[in-house]
């Protein structure tokens, strides 16, 4: 399925394909030390603060790999590597690989705009996979590899004993060379994430099963992928992160309720009790999917999200939660136009509101509105967004984030900010004001990009 209409919303942010890197400059030749006269003690220069390498600046790149999963055809991009806007690439490597399912192209689920998966094809929406692993923060490096082009499933070279290692050597000796500024080896490396998307449970499950780099893999996530009874490979891959381990794996499915995927999580929950009751297992949590990740090291979470539009509305949610380093977000929530009058809100009220063309746009090319709350000190409130049918992402509901903020002139500050806390999509926040005043709340939506469509903003009191 090549998912031409899902797509179409993702064409706000244009991304390039091998961008020009930040070259390091030579460090300076030490000051000659001081001369002194003989019987004097020397005068000793004050030894100058390592500096700190510079953050590399936003990469992405293609390549056709040297050993590619499956043999592809000239014209064909093999793997998309990206590195984030301000990674350090001098410290520890954190390393994030989708895994995709049948009938795909890399090319077209990487980037935004129209994206020409093969010379002479039609173009295709882009999919922006790209912006979705970076707007979670994460101090990761992003591989997509291509398995078989607009084709079937299958797990390709994954299957052969040490295939994945040698996949690996490759992707940080090459194909990520350009945009970390030098060839690097497993030995820079901390952490593997495997994301998997439908039949790109195929090469998962090898992985996991060769065990190659096993102390490197920390993470795997299933987006519609738990299929076909391999809920044992799964749970004896946590059975061998004993809970001495300082780096706890972590495993997090989100499926729908069709097929037999209730009934995979099922047996993979009863055989960890059984063999490992030190995981800690959340079936279904409610609020916000990160925090139950963060406190879990094995979530099972049943949605009714459309199978093709999980791939693009959990990867950010679910890297949020997995704990790797952490950088700044770029582009940020913040407003890029001079700030409007906020709409006047009070407590006790609920407003409808519609995010569409000619609202306020923030610098992730989000869409935003905003109320102004007049608060006295020590005064608590619950402030609930719940999204409606969404128009640019018709398989849901309006996924909204909500932002608490103070003014002073030109100037505004974050005090608060929630995501899915309310259930499903929505945010809710609980506060406290410190002090007597006017604050300012902030509706907008999840991710990068423009998503239009209705909402009711709520205010109750204690």
């Amino acid at each position: 399925m090549r998912w031409p209409v899902a797509f179409r919303l993702f064409c706000c942010i244009p991304l390039w394909l091998g961008m020009a890197c930040r070259r390091q400059s030579p460090a300076p030749a030490p000051a000659p030390a001081p001369a002194h006269e003989e019987g004097e003690e020397p005068v000793v220069a004050p030894t100058a603060a390592p500096q700190e390498p510079p953050l590399r600046p936003y990469w992405t790149g293609t390549s056709r790999l040297k050993e590619p999963p499956v043999p592809l055809p000239a014209d064909v991009v093999g793997m998309v590597a990206h590195v984030p806007e301000g990674f350090a690439a001098h410290r520890p490597l954190h390393l994030v690989i989708f895994l995709h399912g049948s009938e795909m192209c890399v090319l077209q689920l990487a980037l935004n705009g129209d994206v020409r998966c093969r010379p002479g094809l039609p173009p295709w929406i882009g999919g922006g996979l790209i912006a979705r692993h970076d707007d979670a923060g994460t101090l990761s490096l992003f591989a997509l590899p291509q398995f078989s082009f607009l084709s079937g499933g299958t797990p390709g070279r994954m299957a052969q004993p040490g295939y994945f290692k040698r996949f690996v050597q490759e992707l940080l000796q090459d194909s990520f060379a350009a945009g970390l500024g030098g060839p690097k080896t497993l030995d820079d490396l901390e952490s593997i994430t495997l994301m998997a998307h439908s039949a790109g449970y195929l090469p998962l499950v090898q992985i996991l099963e060769k065990r190659d780099l096993e102390d490197k893999v920390r993470n795997v996530v299933l987006l519609d992928s738990l299929y076909a009874g391999y809920a044992d490979v799964y749970s004896r891959w946590l059975e061998r992160g004993t809970p001495e381990d300082k780096q706890r794996r972590k495993l997090v499915s989100m499926h729908g309720t069709w097929g037999d995927s209730v009934n995979q999580a099922n047996a993979l929950l009863q055989r960890l009790r059984s063999k490992a009751p030190w995981v800690r297992v959340a079936v279904d949590p409610p609020g916000a999917l990160a925090r139950a990740i963060v406190e879990h090291d094995v979530v099972l979470r049943k949605s009714d999200v459309e199978h093709s539009w999980m791939v693009l509305l959990y990867p950010t949610k679910i890297l949020q939660g997995l704990q790797l380093p952490s950088r700044p977000v770029s582009p940020a929530r913040r407003s890029m136009e001079q700030r409007r009058t906020p709409e006047p809100l009070a407590v006790g009220e609920t407003r409808k509101g519609t995010l569409t063309w000619g609202d306020m746009r923030l610098e992730n090319g989000s869409l935003g509105h905003d109320y102004g709350l007049s608060l006295a000190e020590g005064q608590s409130v619950q402030v609930t967004v719940s999204g409606e049918r969404s128009w640019t992402e018709p398989c849901c509901s309006l996924d909204t984030v909500l932002q608490l903020l103070v003014r002073k002139g030109d100037e505004e500050s974050l005090i608060a900010e929630d995501d899915d806390s309310g259930g499903g999509f929505d945010p809710q926040l609980f506060f406290t004001a410190p002090s007597a005043g006017k604050y300012v709340l902030r509706v907008s939506t999840h991710a990068q990009g423009e998503k239009r469509g209705p909402y009711r903003i709520a205010v109750r009191g204690p």
